[in-house]
């Protein structure tokens, strides 16, 4: 009865929930990786798991070692290739409820607000927001419709974004 969210990176399929944590399968067994880390939704992004919806972190995302979904501990003196947190712009009293990969561009949202982040390396992840009224609290509705992502709005109203322009289309 708890909503449970995967993805894979390497060999290895990844999933989550707010019950029992971030765990990994590896075709034979399960493998707990963090208790804490209940994510609400992950996914796999230019060699790294993303993860947001933590209790108590619900407007920052999660960034994992590159090649690595087992390590999210942040380093005193960071290289390029260890964990990430990055917290959003949008509405600021609001929590992440989408986390999605387009193009070459990892989306999120908010109720009232979605973005993008853009960049491959943790020295030069940028976050730029598409828009400051218009997000989803559905993001389940999300789906990659010929090349332009369209979602459920505010008001019922459903959207759709190429990569730059949102547009209304009901």
């Amino acid at each position: 009865t708890v909503d449970t969210t995967a993805t894979s990176l390497g060999n290895l399929f990844y999933y989550s929930n707010v019950t029992d944590g971030l765990k990994y399968w590896n075709t034979s067994s399960a493998t707990l990786v963090s208790a804490s880390l209940k994510f609400t939704s992950i996914t796999t992004h230019k060699g790294r798991l993303w993860g947001i919806g933590v209790p108590n972190s619900e407007r920052i995302i999660y960034v994992s070692k590159l090649y690595d979904g087992t390590n999210w501990n942040i380093a005193v003196d960071p290289t390029e290739d260890d964990p990430a947190r990055l917290t959003v712009q949008g509405s600021l009293d609001q929590n992440l409820t989408l986390l999605t990969t387009f193009r070459d561009l990892l989306i999120w949202g908010k109720p009232s607000s979605f973005g993008g982040i853009y960049g491959s390396r943790r020295s030069n992840f940028t976050s730029r927001s598409f828009s400051e009224t218009i997000g989803t609290a559905y993001p389940e509705s999300v789906q990659d419709c010929d090349g332009v992502l369209r979602f459920l709005g505010p008001r019922r109203a459903m959207y759709e974004f190429d990569g730059q322009n949102i547009k209304k289309i009901s």
